[in-house]
């Protein structure tokens, strides 16, 4: 399993120092050079040159290496040079380039080991190599639908990526670094700073080049750098905008598309403590003294993507989606303990036009949001979770609408949805320890106490609210639970009858659909619009509803 857990690009680029007593061109470099080691990164150098108050770091290249993968960043020639002020300038080439090379060995034993084999038990015999018209060999095999005898071919194993080669540009980028109040601040400025993808070398031997890039315009931040006991980084930056674009064609078909995201915020804090390295090995073990949080704010993100293909009649088929959104904000912090997640969003619309669908369909929302927070270590004592998740204002186009609603029968307000969960798990297998998650065969916990605050669904007219709390019986789990849990439904009559105007549900069975309902919902005496339901799960599995044994 391929695993890289360094900074990002820009990260890495920026990533400074601990604390320095005085800052010299020398002292940064050390300090700079040591902290990507922190990363988890190898740093190689052909020379380091000093020459008076300036320092030149000759081919300097960053490596990382993992159990199935390698990265590769070659920055080429870095200097760093006295301001006279107690300053150092760094200063970056105008262009990098890196590459991601896979080891795809334990892929291919797979597929050998997955082999066709003949009624001998032997693997049935290999195709030959054919040259298609454009010159690129390919797999016969793959090809064939059947053999010579008649019977079905397995089919090759897809290809995937071997190879990825990319280059960073950066022209007229500023970065010093400073001492202040000990700490060390590093402010930078990027004008433009380009990622592009290059090529991409495939297992099956084909490649493809000039795929896309990734363009940051006006990126300004200040990186703040301490040292008591390891290091604590605190980074906060603006960028204008942020594009991602891409174009790739193949012979059965290409993609196209542009996700542009403007006036992005950031900010973090990360704590490493001494001795730890952020590194291919690292592991739930390393986490303690480990702390990373942060922040992304943006002011909007558009987005539009076409793909044209073929479909399995090789008839050509065109997918495309387009959305608008507004103030998009996320969180995230890790520590040795817990993890969160969250994150949320303002109005936003997405149009799709998918190839077995009739006409353009869509939706928009006024707002949407999700937090998660669980624990991160294995522990044989119970944790608390928590999940939250709220759509509000969720409208269909009138496209959809017209698939299955063209009389009008169904009232179209706003939907919204919400969600608030929490309750105690344990954890037996820890979320870092990425061998032990990837085992289809382990189980990494259980829950053992589900609380339901709020389960709340408002659409075509009824609304549908849901409390309770589930725990695991004596030696058992969440799969025969103990507990309660209460409902209340409003509207619903109305909603069966336009049902039934709908020809959803057929004018016979309209009867038979109510007394169902009856069996587990009850009147409100005081509303009788309104029906609760009370379902109380109990040891052995029994289930009753409103005092009525339905399991």
């Amino acid at each position: 399993m391929t695993t890289f857990r360094t900074a990002t690009a820009i990260g890495i680029i920026l990533a400074a120092t601990p604390a320095l007593a005085q800052v010299t061109p020398q002292s940064a470099w050390d300090q700079l050079s040591s902290y990507y080691e922190t990363l988890g990164l190898e740093v190689e150098t052909s020379s380091v040159d000093e020459s008076g108050d300036t320092v030149t770091v000759n081919d300097l290249v960053l490596r990382q290496t993992s159990d199935d993968a390698e990265l590769m960043l070659d920055f080429g020639q870095l200097t760093l040079s006295a301001n006279g002020d107690d300053s150092v300038s760094i200063d970056l080439q105008d262009e990098a380039s890196g590459e991601m090379i896979y080891d795809r060995s334990e892929d291919a034993a797979s597929a050998d080991d997955g082999a066709e084999t003949d009624g001998s038990g032997s693997e049935a015999d290999e195709m030959p190599e054919a040259e298609s018209s454009d010159g690129v060999e390919t797999d016969a095999a793959s090809e064939a639908m059947s053999g010579s005898d008649g019977e079905e071919m397995a089919d090759e194993p897809a290809a995937m990526p071997e190879r990825i080669t990319f280059t960073m540009r950066m022209p007229g980028e500023t970065m010093t670094v400073r001492e202040e109040g000990g700490d060390s601040v590093y402010d930078y400025t990027f004008p433009t700073f380009d990622v592009l993808l290059d090529g991409v070398e495939m297992t099956d031997g084909t490649s493809l080049s000039e795929l896309g890039r990734l363009t940051f315009t006006d990126l300004v931040g200040t990186d703040r750098f301490a040292n008591e006991g390891g290091t604590d980084v605190r980074q906060t930056g603006t960028v204008a905008s942020m594009e991602l674009a891409f174009d790739i064609a193949q012979q059965d078909g290409s993609a196209v598309g542009n996700v542009t995201v403007n006036g992005l915020g950031f900010e973090s804090a990360t704590r490493i403590p001494e001795g730890v390295a952020l590194d291919a090995e690292f592991s739930d073990g390393d986490l303690e003294g480990v702390a990373i949080s942060g922040e992304m704010t943006a002011d909007a993100l558009t987005a539009q993507m076409d793909f044209d293909g073929l479909n399995e009649e090789g008839e050509a088929v065109q997918t495309a989606l387009g959305s608008d959104v507004d103030g998009l904000n996320l969180t995230f912090a890790l520590d040795d303990e817990r993890l969160s997640y969250g994150g949320g969003s303002g109005t936003s619309t997405v149009d799709m036009t998918l190839p077995n669908l009739p006409a353009p369909v869509g939706y928009s929302t006024e707002s949407a949001s999700f937090n998660l927070d669980m624990p991160m270590a294995a522990d044989p004592e119970p944790q608390e979770f928590t999940v939250d998740y709220d759509v509000s204002g969720l409208t269909l186009t009138d496209s959809v609408w017209a698939m299955f609603d063209p009389q009008n029968a169904l009232p179209r307000d706003p939907a919204s949805l919400a969600v608030k969960l929490n309750g105690l798990a344990t954890l037996d297998v820890g979320f870092m320890d990425s061998e032990a998650m990837s085992d289809p065969e382990t189980a990494p916990g259980s829950f053992d106490e589900l609380n339901i605050e709020e389960v709340s669904v408002s659409a075509l007219g009824a609304s549908v609210n849901a409390s309770g709390q589930l725990e695991s019986p004596e030696g058992g789990d969440l799969s025969t639970p103990v507990g309660t849990i209460s409902g209340r439904i409003e509207g619903a009559n109305a909603l069966i009858d336009m049902l039934g105007e709908a020809g959803f549900i057929p004018q016979e069975q309209m009867m038979g659909v109510r007394m169902m309902l009856t069996m587990f919902a009850k009147p409100d005496p005081e509303n009788e619009d309104v029906l609760t339901s009370e379902f109380e799960f109990r040891n052995g599995g029994e289930i009753y509803a409103n005092g009525q044994r339905v399991k």
